[in-house]
C-alpha cells in the first residue's frame, strides 16, 4: 500500500507538468516535491529490503555455526568410540588367548 500511494502522488505531481499549471516557478518547486516523495519512496524502500536481507544472513550465519558445532561434537563421539571399540586384530588376539 505503502508504494501504490507513493506512486499515485507521484502521478498526481506529473500532471502538474503539463499545460494545467502555466506557472514555470510552481513546476519548478513541484519538481521538488517529487524528487522528494520518490527520494523517501527509495529510502523506505532499500530500508526494508535491507532489514530483511540482515534477518536472512542472520538465519544462515546461525544455521551455519550450529551445523559446524554439530559436526564437531559429532567427530569428536566418533573418535571416543573408535578409541572404546576393539580393532579385527585385537578381537582376534583375545580370542586366541581365552583359547
Amino acid at each position: 500500500m505503502f508504494s501504490e500511494s507513493i506512486l499515485m502522488i507521484t502521478m498526481y505531481h506529473l500532471i502538474c507538468f503539463t499545460p494545467f499549471v502555466p506557472d514555470a516557478e510552481v513546476r519548478f518547486r513541484l519538481g521538488y516535491s517529487v524528487c522528494a516523495f520518490l527520494s523517501f519512496h527509495l529510502a523506505v524502500s532499500l530500508g526494508l529490503l535491507g532489514r530483511e536481507t540482515y534477518r536472512d544472513l542472520r538465519k544462515r550465519y546461525k544455521v551455519y555455526y550450529a551445523a559446524k558445532a554439530h559436526n564437531e561434537q559429532r567427530k569428536v563421539l566418533q573418535d571416543m568410540l573408535k578409541e572404546r571399540a576393539p580393532t579385527r586384530l585385537q578381537k582376534r588376539l583375545d580370542k586366541r588367548k581365552r583359547l
